[in-house]
């Protein structure tokens, strides 16, 4: 008896598993993956920065506008058109206190208050703990382009930090 239902199952299981094969479940009914060329066309190099070259001296400010530089990020040669890619800078890029990329720079002309902000088109700065992901579509060529701008931006350090909150905790009591 056995050996019948076996010899029966099989037959039915070579006719079902083409089926099984081809369809999309196959994936987790996951999309296929895009691919494409990355490519930053121009070099990033900013200015070597002086204390002269920003316009205040609080926290938050940004240098000097000579020292602003666009970064252009582009995919092309993408398999799918007409379809959304994301970018996302890495949370370990993002300082968590202000927002801004973290500073790497290091060496005797290095500063611990001076980091860098990115600035969209419409020339706003943009807070990567409120925004790290940034979405394009595809176009018709196969290309999608993410600008940027970037400038030095000043930190508030600790010592600096205590006066102007004092300020601050001052005014607000008058």
């Amino acid at each position: 008896m056995k050996s019948i239902n076996i010899t029966f199952l099989i037959p039915l299981l070579l006719l079902y598993f083409p089926f099984i094969a081809l369809s999309d479940n196959r994936r987790g009914s996951l999309p296929a993956p895009i691919s494409c060329s990355f490519d930053i066309p121009n070099s990033t190099k900013v200015r070597s920065i002086r204390p002269d070259s920003f316009p205040s001296n609080y926290a938050g400010t940004l240098a000097n506008d000579r020292y602003s530089k666009r970064i252009a990020i582009v995919f092309s040669l993408c398999s799918e058109k007409n379809t959304k890619i994301t970018l996302r800078i890495d949370n370990t890029n993002i300082d968590f206190n202000n927002g801004y990329l973290i500073n790497d720079v290091t060496g005797s002309e290095a500063s611990d208050n001076v980091t860098f902000q990115l600035i969209d088109d419409e020339n706003n700065p943009i807070d990567l703990n409120q925004k790290n992901t940034f979405t394009k579509t595809i176009d018709e060529s196969g290309t999608a382009y993410f600008n940027f701008f970037i400038n030095y931006v000043k930190k508030i350090i600790f010592a600096q930090s205590q006066g102007i909150y004092l300020l601050v905790l001052r005014s607000l009591w008058k």
